[in-house]
């Protein structure tokens, strides 16, 4: 899924100090006026005096509750604009390069030339490294033991084993 940004409304300007009035972008400390009128360099803003000089800090700005973020409640971009994330399905779908789009998956197709299959005698088998091995088996022997090369005791029975290479 995408994420998009769907515009909500501008954000509010506000004051952290509710006993501050907001004036042009800062909060400022509210005087009571006397005889309608200010001290000094304070003027009237919203029936109240203020110093607009130096007791003040910057205002700050949110979004309504409703607006999702990312964990404080809005999402604010600088532009001072409130957006709401929503999920859509994508327009479009690529793949890197050498894969084909099919069906929302990329697929690459590779080509390999096959193993060529590995054949034994009648009688022999395929053990690994593509060897051929010939079971050959005699009587038993008094005492038990074989005497020919490459041959071993197996269940009272010689067994001799003769390798060769596999045909392809």
């Amino acid at each position: 899924m995408c994420v998009v940004n769907v515009y909500i409304q501008d954000a509010e300007e506000f004051c952290r100090d509710p006993g501050r009035t907001l004036y042009e972008h800062k909060c400022l400390a509210t005087k009571p006026t006397i005889n309608g009128g200010c001290l000094g360099s304070d003027i009237v803003v919203n029936g109240n005096c203020v110093n607009t000089i130096d007791d003040y800090y910057e205002s700050e700005w949110k979004c309504p509750d409703r607006v999702i973020s990312n964990g404080d409640g809005s999402l604010l971009y600088p532009d001072k604009k409130c957006y709401e994330e929503k999920k859509v399905e994508p327009d479009s779908f690529t793949c890197p390069k050498d894969y084909e789009l099919k069906d929302k998956k990329c697929i690459k197709h590779i080509k390999e030339r096959p193993l060529e299959e590995r054949i034994c005698d009648t009688g022999s088998k395929l053990i690994p490294g593509d060897r051929c091995i010939t079971e050959k088996t005699k009587e038993k022997i008094k005492g038990k033991i074989c005497d020919k090369i490459d041959s071993r005791l197996v269940n009272d029975m010689c067994v001799t084993y003769k390798i060769i290479d596999a045909k392809h």
